[in-house]
Protein backbone atom coordinates (compact mmCIF):
# COMPACT_ATOMS: atom_id res chain seq x y z
CA UNK A 1 0.00 0.00 0.00
CA UNK A 2 1.54 3.22 -1.22
CA UNK A 3 2.24 5.29 2.17
CA UNK A 4 3.61 9.35 2.01
CA UNK A 5 5.50 9.03 5.42
CA UNK A 6 2.62 11.84 6.58
CA UNK A 7 -0.17 9.14 6.73
CA UNK A 8 1.59 6.16 8.33
CA UNK A 9 -0.64 5.38 11.10
CA UNK A 10 1.66 4.11 13.97
CA UNK A 11 -0.49 4.14 17.08
CA UNK A 12 -1.25 0.83 18.13
CA UNK A 13 -4.69 1.89 20.10
CA UNK A 14 -5.77 3.51 16.81
CA UNK A 15 -5.41 0.98 14.37
CA UNK A 16 -7.02 -1.65 16.36
CA UNK A 17 -10.04 0.63 16.64
CA UNK A 18 -10.43 0.94 13.24
CA UNK A 19 -10.26 -3.14 12.76
CA UNK A 20 -12.65 -3.40 15.80
CA UNK A 21 -15.54 -0.47 14.87
CA UNK A 22 -15.21 -1.15 11.42
CA UNK A 23 -15.22 -5.28 11.31
CA UNK A 24 -16.86 -5.61 8.12
CA UNK A 25 -13.70 -6.43 5.70
CA UNK A 26 -12.90 -7.26 2.32
CA UNK A 27 -10.83 -10.65 2.25
CA UNK A 28 -8.05 -11.66 -0.49
CA UNK A 29 -6.47 -14.48 -1.93
CA UNK A 30 -4.49 -15.22 -5.06
CA UNK A 31 -4.20 -18.07 -7.23
CA UNK A 32 -2.46 -18.22 -10.22
CA UNK A 33 -2.75 -14.26 -10.08
CA UNK A 34 -6.42 -14.48 -10.16
CA UNK A 35 -7.57 -12.75 -6.86
CA UNK A 36 -10.37 -14.26 -4.59
CA UNK A 37 -11.98 -12.20 -2.59
CA UNK A 38 -15.11 -12.33 0.13
CA UNK A 39 -16.59 -9.29 2.20
CA UNK A 40 -16.85 -11.19 5.88
CA UNK A 41 -17.35 -10.02 8.99
CA UNK A 42 -13.69 -10.83 11.18
CA UNK A 43 -13.05 -10.10 15.19
CA UNK A 44 -9.59 -9.97 16.27
CA UNK A 45 -8.23 -11.24 19.57
CA UNK A 46 -4.64 -9.69 20.35
CA UNK A 47 -3.96 -12.12 22.39
CA UNK A 48 -3.69 -14.76 20.20
CA UNK A 49 -0.43 -14.91 18.65
CA UNK A 50 2.67 -12.68 18.42
CA UNK A 51 0.84 -10.38 16.78
CA UNK A 52 -2.57 -11.20 17.42
CA UNK A 53 -5.37 -13.59 15.70
CA UNK A 54 -8.67 -12.97 13.36
CA UNK A 55 -11.44 -15.23 13.23
CA UNK A 56 -14.40 -15.45 11.08
CA UNK A 57 -16.88 -17.45 9.36
CA UNK A 58 -18.06 -17.33 5.23
CA UNK A 59 -20.52 -20.03 3.66
CA UNK A 60 -19.21 -23.09 2.99
CA UNK A 61 -20.74 -23.06 -0.89
CA UNK A 62 -18.30 -19.92 -1.05
CA UNK A 63 -15.29 -21.75 -2.40
CA UNK A 64 -12.60 -19.28 -1.06
CA UNK A 65 -12.21 -20.87 2.05
CA UNK A 66 -10.46 -23.89 0.18
CA UNK A 67 -7.21 -21.86 0.14
CA UNK A 68 -6.86 -22.06 3.72
CA UNK A 69 -5.04 -24.34 5.59
CA UNK A 70 -6.87 -27.57 7.04
CA UNK A 71 -9.35 -27.07 3.73
CA UNK A 72 -8.48 -31.04 3.43
CA UNK A 73 -10.66 -31.72 6.95
CA UNK A 74 -13.47 -30.36 5.94
CA UNK A 75 -16.04 -33.29 4.49
CA UNK A 76 -16.07 -32.92 0.66
CA UNK A 77 -18.48 -34.59 -2.09
CA UNK A 78 -18.21 -38.17 -1.67
CA UNK A 79 -15.75 -39.88 -4.60
CA UNK A 80 -18.91 -43.00 -5.03
CA UNK A 81 -21.39 -40.10 -5.31
CA UNK A 82 -23.59 -40.65 -8.59
CA UNK A 83 -22.32 -38.24 -11.56
CA UNK A 84 -24.64 -35.48 -12.78
CA UNK A 85 -26.29 -36.27 -15.86
CA UNK A 86 -26.29 -31.67 -16.09
CA UNK A 87 -22.43 -30.15 -16.58
CA UNK A 88 -23.76 -27.12 -15.00
CA UNK A 89 -25.31 -28.23 -11.96
CA UNK A 90 -21.35 -29.80 -11.32
CA UNK A 91 -19.53 -26.30 -12.30
CA UNK A 92 -19.64 -24.76 -8.51
CA UNK A 93 -18.25 -28.18 -7.24
CA UNK A 94 -15.69 -27.87 -10.33
CA UNK A 95 -14.56 -24.40 -10.04
CA UNK A 96 -13.86 -25.22 -6.07
CA UNK A 97 -11.93 -28.10 -6.82
CA UNK A 98 -9.89 -26.26 -8.20
CA UNK A 99 -8.98 -23.92 -6.00
CA UNK A 100 -7.64 -26.72 -3.51
CA UNK A 101 -3.98 -25.94 -2.83
CA UNK A 102 -1.40 -28.21 -1.11
CA UNK A 103 -0.04 -25.17 0.67
CA UNK A 104 -2.35 -22.38 2.07
CA UNK A 105 -2.25 -18.66 0.15
CA UNK A 106 -1.40 -15.66 2.49
CA UNK A 107 -4.74 -13.46 2.78
CA UNK A 108 -4.72 -9.78 3.11
CA UNK A 109 -7.91 -8.56 5.06
CA UNK A 110 -8.48 -4.74 4.31
CA UNK A 111 -10.36 -2.91 7.15
CA UNK A 112 -12.18 0.30 5.74
CA UNK A 113 -12.51 3.02 8.50
CA UNK A 114 -14.02 6.65 7.82
CA UNK A 115 -13.82 8.50 4.63
CA UNK A 116 -14.49 11.32 2.78
CA UNK A 117 -14.81 13.91 0.02
CA UNK A 118 -13.03 17.04 0.62
CA UNK A 119 -14.34 19.52 -1.52
CA UNK A 120 -11.53 22.71 -2.08
CA UNK A 121 -14.31 24.96 -1.63
CA UNK A 122 -13.37 24.55 2.21
CA UNK A 123 -10.15 25.65 1.57
CA UNK A 124 -9.45 29.85 1.45
CA UNK A 125 -6.64 29.06 -0.98
CA UNK A 126 -6.98 27.47 -4.40
CA UNK A 127 -6.87 23.30 -4.33
CA UNK A 128 -8.21 20.51 -5.88
CA UNK A 129 -10.47 17.56 -4.20
CA UNK A 130 -9.50 14.70 -2.72
CA UNK A 131 -10.55 12.14 -0.54
CA UNK A 132 -9.41 11.38 3.56
CA UNK A 133 -9.81 8.04 4.77
CA UNK A 134 -8.43 5.75 7.23
CA UNK A 135 -7.32 1.77 6.28
CA UNK A 136 -5.95 -0.84 7.88
CA UNK A 137 -4.31 -4.09 5.94
CA UNK A 138 -3.94 -7.15 8.07
CA UNK A 139 -1.89 -10.14 6.24
CA UNK A 140 -1.82 -13.59 7.55
CA UNK A 141 -2.36 -17.60 6.82
CA UNK A 142 -5.70 -18.59 7.15
CA UNK A 143 -6.51 -22.16 8.86
CA UNK A 144 -9.88 -23.55 8.35
CA UNK A 145 -11.70 -24.63 12.11
CA UNK A 146 -13.52 -28.07 12.45
CA UNK A 147 -14.03 -28.50 15.60
CA UNK A 148 -17.42 -27.63 15.77
CA UNK A 149 -17.53 -25.76 19.54
CA UNK A 150 -14.53 -23.59 18.43
CA UNK A 151 -17.08 -22.93 15.35
CA UNK A 152 -20.04 -21.98 17.63
CA UNK A 153 -17.62 -19.62 19.92
CA UNK A 154 -16.49 -17.71 17.28
CA UNK A 155 -20.38 -17.41 16.36
CA UNK A 156 -20.79 -16.15 19.94
CA UNK A 157 -18.19 -13.64 19.80
CA UNK A 158 -19.23 -12.18 16.50
CA UNK A 159 -22.89 -11.98 17.51
CA UNK A 160 -21.40 -10.28 21.05
CA UNK A 161 -19.06 -7.91 19.47
CA UNK A 162 -22.02 -6.25 16.84
CA UNK A 163 -24.97 -6.48 19.12
CA UNK A 164 -23.21 -4.62 21.99
CA UNK A 165 -23.99 -1.49 19.80
CA UNK A 166 -27.87 -2.13 19.76
CA UNK A 167 -28.24 -3.52 23.57
CA UNK A 168 -30.72 -5.79 22.67
CA UNK A 169 -29.62 -8.41 24.63
CA UNK A 170 -29.90 -10.85 21.77
CA UNK A 171 -27.39 -13.38 22.34
CA UNK A 172 -26.45 -16.83 20.19
CA UNK A 173 -27.88 -18.64 23.30
CA UNK A 174 -31.45 -17.54 22.23
CA UNK A 175 -31.60 -19.93 19.75
CA UNK A 176 -32.07 -23.57 20.61
CA UNK A 177 -28.56 -25.84 20.52
CA UNK A 178 -30.22 -27.94 17.39
CA UNK A 179 -31.00 -24.97 15.33
CA UNK A 180 -27.41 -23.61 15.54
CA UNK A 181 -25.99 -26.68 14.96
CA UNK A 182 -28.08 -27.03 11.45
CA UNK A 183 -27.07 -23.52 10.93
CA UNK A 184 -23.01 -24.65 11.39
CA UNK A 185 -22.96 -26.98 9.36
CA UNK A 186 -23.94 -24.55 6.39
CA UNK A 187 -20.29 -22.26 7.34
CA UNK A 188 -16.87 -22.92 7.51
CA UNK A 189 -15.13 -21.21 10.60
CA UNK A 190 -11.62 -20.02 10.30
CA UNK A 191 -8.77 -18.02 11.97
CA UNK A 192 -6.27 -15.79 10.68
CA UNK A 193 -2.49 -16.00 12.67
CA UNK A 194 -1.96 -12.19 11.68
CA UNK A 195 2.01 -11.53 10.25
CA UNK A 196 1.94 -7.84 9.79
CA UNK A 197 0.02 -4.76 10.14
CA UNK A 198 0.11 -1.74 8.00
CA UNK A 199 -2.15 1.15 8.77
CA UNK A 200 -2.76 4.53 6.71
CA UNK A 201 -4.54 7.00 7.68
CA UNK A 202 -4.91 10.07 5.05
CA UNK A 203 -6.84 12.70 6.63
CA UNK A 204 -5.45 15.98 5.49
CA UNK A 205 -2.14 16.48 6.91
CA UNK A 206 -0.46 18.05 4.39
CA UNK A 207 -2.96 20.64 4.43
CA UNK A 208 -2.78 23.89 5.81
Amino acid sequence: MYRPPYTVASNEDQIRSVVEQHSFATLISAVDSVPQVTHVPLIFDPNVGPKGTLYGHMSRANPHWRLFGGADQVGKRPAAAAPSSSAAADAPQQAADELVQSQPAEVLAIFHGPHAYISPGWYTTNDVPTWNYAVVHVYGTPTVIVDEQRVVDILRKTVDQNESAYGTGWTLDTLSADYVQKQVRGIVAFEIAVRDVVGKFKLGQNRP
